[in-house]
């Protein structure tokens, strides 16, 4: 809950009586405030909680077919290193799938081999039959050659075998280019196959990595809401895939958000000084500022008449034991005004859309309109309209008081 006060000395409220000021029956005179100089120190206290200005969430893996489940969550508010794991997801799942996905790459490549080796073995054969036709063709040109003069019948069985060595190499040689371009094209078949597995393993691969997430930051960690289970997220539940399940808090930078009223919030700017109070640290005394203050009140909770502003607060310095959660005081200075003509609000009236005071001399009391400046919850620096030493009424008086009147 937020309070306003005065951090410097103000001044002292000097009542005093006026004897024969009142009424013929000698009534007492309205009580009376002396003014003098002083510094007004303008602040406003409110109770927040401590929390990093930086949180880095770690989001579930989006995995296919399936929710990501939670097995290992580190402990909420615990400290954890750059680099040490947060949570950890079930793996048994996509495990399984990992080690299909690896066996058919395996078979598709031994496949492939088994076809390559085969292939060369038939490839081997026929050219070995094509060179095996064209020898012995070659050797019956020579044989006929040297048969110059061969009866007819003997060179003409002597040209049938050429023509048959002939026949078959171009049988062998067509079938050899035939079997060349089916293995080509197998081959390129068990290729697209074997690119499709390798896909599949390094999908799977991926999602494994996916399922451990380690701190990107030394902080505390933080437990997200689990909208599937309705609380907190904890070791076995289920995940939204790209859902926030934890946010590491970094505490090298922290701040506290306040929640104020629309009057509270009144001459309050970023840059104010603040001095924050941690009870439970001791009542230790940090210093800050005000880095935020939010444009518009919003509802404290959904459907809440109540709006409130959001003030943001950042701390100047880290110490042990600051860690998000814990509860803080509060105190922004808002305004400082030195050596200034301070009164308070009670001799401060309204006459006329003016401001004015009344001032007691000679017996009797005068109206002074004055302009006012900073003010707290209690005092007003008087900018015009006095100039220090004046007693002024605390209450108005009674018009047969007042000169003029």
């Amino acid at each position: 809950m937020a309070s306003s006060g005065i951090l410097a000395i103000l001044p002292v409220i000097l009542p005093a009586v006026f004897a024969g000021c009142g009424s013929a029956a000698g009534g007492a005179a309205p009580l009376t405030f002396l003014v003098t100089r002083q510094d007004l120190v303008s602040s406003i206290t409110a109770e927040g909680i401590v929390e990093a200005q930086r949180q880095l969430p770690l989001q579930a893996p989006r995995l296919r077919e399936t929710l990501p489940q939670l097995s290992f969550l580190s402990p909420e508010f615990s400290y954890v290193r750059k680099g040490d794991v947060a949570m950890r997801f079930n793996d048994e799942e996509i495990r399984v799938k990992l080690e299909q996905a690896e066996r058919n790459l395996e078979t598709v490549r031994s496949d492939l081999a088994k076809l390559d080796a085969e292939q060369e073995s038939r490839i081997a054969q026929l050219e070995a039959q094509v060179r095996r036709a064209e020898a012995s063709m070659q050797s019956s040109r020579l044989k006929l050659a040297e048969l110059e003069f061969v009866a007819p019948r003997e060179r003409e069985i002597r040209e049938l075998q050429i023509r048959k060595s002939g026949i078959e190499a171009a049988k062998s040689r067509k079938k050899l280019d035939s079997i060349s371009q089916v293995h080509k094209k197998e081959r390129s078949q068990f290729l697209l196959r074997i690119k499709q597995e390798q896909s599949k393993v390094g999908t799977e691969r991926s999602n494994m990595e996916q399922l451990v997430l380690e701190a990107p930051v030394d902080g505390y960690v933080l437990y997200h809401w689990n909208f599937l289970t309705r609380e907190f997220f904890k070791p076995g539940d289920p995940a939204i895939p790209g859902g926030a399940v934890v946010s590491i808090a970094d505490i090298s930078t922290v701040q506290i958000k306040l929640q104020l009223s629309e009057t509270e919030v009144q001459r309050m700017a970023a840059g104010q000084v603040a001095e924050i109070t941690i009870e439970s640290l001791g009542g230790l005394k940090l210093s800050g500022r005000v880095i935020q203050v939010a444009q518009v009140a919003k509802p404290v909770r959904r459907n809440s008449a109540v709006k409130k502003v959001e003030v943001v607060v950042a701390i100047d310095t880290t110490a042990p034991g600051l860690v998000p959660g814990l509860s803080a005081s509060c105190t922004v200075i808002k305004e400082h005004v030195e050596d200034a003509v301070v009164v308070p609000l009670e001799t401060v009236f309204d006459r006329d859309s003016a401001k004015v005071v009344y001032a007691f001399s000679g017996g009797e009391f005068s109206v002074r309109q004055v302009e006012l400046g900073a003010k707290s919850a209690d005092f007003a620096v008087v900018l015009e309209g006095l100039d220090g030493g004046e007693q002024l009424a605390l209450r108005e008086p009674d018009r047969s008081l007042i000169a003029g009147d």
